[in-house]
């Protein structure tokens, strides 16, 4: 199998300079956000300059030519260019749900205010009362899983506070991909802001089928981009803007820049000159970043490193000093990342490390725990570490008489040790499905149990993909009678080795709600556990293909089956169904006062959902709004706060289900009533995921001061 093809290399430097083009806009916006001096120009044209600047250096090293080189591998390229194209095609028209009700909400209201305000310090103005703070500690007494901390909290739902009383609020997630969708809120508006999702959606699937090409082979990476697209997960999370994808794509695209080991001349030189310290410390910064636009791939990023630095101080004599400088070299690209992890972390983004680390901590209690206190969880570490060696160490006969097969392409002779994996490959499906069933059967006979990471894996990708994912693994185990295929020497070489390492982490994690759609749980996997899963599954189908004769038969059936399966799983599930009618409704909440008036909801942590509209209507219009924190706040401090407001001759209005409280010198005149009927995910754990009618309906009252 050519590794070194000419139109691999083209495709390669093309989809890598685009990805760090894109990852260079991004990270320029947020740095210019954070020190308040916002320019999508500036972002723009340095993300520009970078993509330029890659393909130029690539053209200057010979990845690149003049010539026709797309069919220079028998239209391996041109077909992953076609698949992708039409995945992309699935990826459009971008849709946002306006109201901070997911996480899509909440990243589309932070990118129009940070738009609109030209920073990630954001003005509350007249909403900033204490009152209107929902404090960390009002999240736990009303019984959600947080640290018990007064002086930190939210405004108007999706803004963290990092300092109760400051009057400033800052975007709740980090502020990479909100920055982002920035500079297409103050391009194109912030109605289209979440256009700007598609790029990066695209450039998840170029990834895709890169790492794909450089793991296995050319003929994969349309298959395993092909399983993508065709996914429930893509379908829905490709044209909203969630930060998985854009994680995803710069986690796969330094993987592919770590699939190759630099080439050694006889004079001790690396044959690809200087260049070859660039790549590791480029992929070193698309995987930092990928952790700083989302903390999910903190995983996959310390296992690529570990991995990384084990495969460079394995080589002995003249190689291991320049093999020792590529091990730096990532550490050096890491750099960056770790400082600014720093600052976001002490700063804007300190709610949310504060958050999600105290998330970590207690799950990882919960799970040591469960398998029976330290003793038992390392215990279960040694001898998980100890049948990794003996899988890597013991795959052949020593008697056979063969060399090391670690050498992807070539057939050796003698015979290969049975493998185990492969003996017990035809009971694995009864065995898979029975766990799963034994883990998520049914705990009465109305309430089903919350799916694992591992069943939503497999529903994302079908039972037959899962099947030949299992399958690719299986063979390349057994990959003596499957030359194309490599070895599991080599695959300890290969990227692959530490996307599985952080793929077990994923889908052993304990879901974060039990509550939502698994379909939304299942974003998670976008980052490295649903590009693993597709890669092998292409791998299978790949090698299937190759085979010719009645195995092309049945992958086409096969294919038609899964397509078909899949198409009718995804038909309901449309992203642009999702609070689709939501808008209107802050359309005609904002017709309510002036400008400079204060709207204020009540709590989002009692049964109304009102409070999750504040949001939206600050971020799209520019209205005050203001969010009573506790369920049960202090009756004078609010009535303190509504007085304080009304004095600077600004009106004020409630907005909720119910009339407002009976307030101390505050009197409430009934303005209007707003009503919408949308359609959202269903929130119960059954899989597959549906959508269900869902009614937001609101009464608006004017608050004045009493008079005297």
């Amino acid at each position: 199998m050519p590794r070194d093809s000419h139109s691999e290399s083209w495709l390669d430097a093309v989809a890598i300079s685009v990805i760090a083009g894109l990852a260079a806009a991004m990270w320029s916006a947020t740095i210019s956000a954070n020190i308040g001096r916002f320019s999508p120009v500036a972002s723009i044209v340095i993300g520009g300059a970078v993509c330029i600047g890659g393909i130029y250096a690539a053209r200057r090293r010979g990845a690149l030519s003049r010539g026709p080189v797309i069919a220079k591998d028998g239209g391996g390229t041109a077909t992953l260019l076609i698949v992708v194209a039409l995945v992309a095609v699935r990826a459009w028209p971008p849709a946002v749900a306006w109201p901070a009700f997911l996480d899509g909400g909440w990243y589309a209201a932070a990118a129009a205010l940070v738009s609109r305000q030209g920073g990630l310090n954001l003005d509350a103005g007249p909403g900033s009362a204490e009152v209107f703070v929902m404090r960390l500690a009002d999240q736990r007494r009303a019984g959600i899983g947080v640290p018990l901390d007064e002086s930190q909290g939210f405004h108007a739902v999706a803004f963290a506070v990092s300092e109760v009383g400051s009057g400033a609020a800052s975007p709740y997630h980090p502020p990479f991909f909100t920055s982002w969708l920035a500079i297409f809120a103050a391009l194109l508006g912030p109605n289209l802001l979440g256009t700007g999702a598609w790029p990066w959606a695209v450039a998840w699937a170029m990834g895709l089928g890169v790492l794909a090409r450089r793991t296995l082979s050319s003929d994969a990476a349309p298959w395993a981009v092909a399983i993508a697209g065709i996914s429930p997960l893509w379908r829905f999370f490709a044209p909203q803007p969630y930060a998985e994808l854009t994680a995803g794509a710069l986690v796969l695209a330094g993987l592919a820049l770590l699939a190759r080991r630099p080439t050694w001349s006889a004079s001790n030189s690396p044959t690809l000159g200087p260049i070859w310290t660039i790549r590791p410390i480029l992929a070193g910064i698309l995987l930092g970043l990928a952790a700083l636009t989302k903390l999910d791939t903190l995983p996959i990023v310390v296992a690529a490193t570990a991995w990384w630095l084990w495969t460079c101080n394995r080589s002995d004599g003249d190689r291991s000093a320049r093999d020792h400088r590529a091990a730096i070299a990532l550490i050096v690209g890491l750099l960056p990342a770790v400082v600014h992890a720093g600052l976001i972390a002490s700063g804007p983004s300190a709610v949310y490390y504060s958050l999600n680390l105290w998330g970590v901590r207690s799950a990882a209690l919960s799970i040591v725990e469960r398998l029976g206190g330290w003793a038992g969880s390392i215990a279960i570490i040694v001898m998980a570490v100890a049948l990794l060696i003996l899988i890597v160490v013991k795959r052949t006969d020593p008697s056979s008489g063969r060399d090391d097969p670690a050498v992807a392409g070539v057939a050796r002779p003698g015979r290969a040790r049975p493998s185990l994996a492969l003996s017990l490959l035809a009971f694995a499906p009864a065995l898979i499905f029975v766990a799963l069933w034994l883990r998520d059967r049914p705990t009465s006979e109305t309430v089903a149990a919350a799916p694992s990471m591992a069943t939503i894996l497999v529903w994302a990708i079908t039972p037959l993909c899962a099947w030949a994912a299992l399958a690719t693994w299986a063979l390349i185990i057994r990959s003596s009678e499957f030359p194309r295929l490599p070895s599991l020497g080599a695959m300890s070489k290969s990227p692959l080795a530490p996307a599985a390492v952080a793929t077990a982490v994923v889908l052993l994690a304990p879901l974060v709600t039990r509550t939502l759609s698994p379909l939304y749980v299942g974003r998670r996997l976008l980052p490295i556990a649903f590009p693993l899963a597709c890669i092998l599954a292409a791998g299978g189908a790949a090698h299937a293909w190759r085979r010719g004769g009645v195995w092309r038969v049945g992958l086409v059936i096969a294919a038609i089956i899964v397509f078909a399966v899949q198409s009718m799983t995804t038909q309901a599930l449309s992203p642009s169904r999702d609070l689709s009618g939501a808008r209107l409704l802050i359309d005609r909440l904002v017709e309510y006062g002036s400008d400079d008036d204060l709207l204020i909801f009540p709590s989002s942590l009692t049964d109304e959902d009102a409070g999750r509209l504040a949001s939206a209507v600050w971020a799209l219009d520019g209205r005050s709004v203001a969010v009573v924190g506790a369920p049960e706040p202090n009756l004078e401090a609010l009535a303190a706060a509504v007085l304080e407001v009304l004095e600077t001759d600004r009106r004020v209005y409630w907005i909720g289900a119910a009339p407002p409280p009976v307030l101390e010198g505050v009197a409430v005149q009934p303005a209007g009533e707003e009503s919408v009927i949308t359609e959202v995910l269903a929130p119960d754990p059954a899989l597959p995921p549906r959508m269900v009618r869902y009614e937001l309906s609101v009464t608006i009252h004017e608050l004045q001061q009493e008079a005297p």
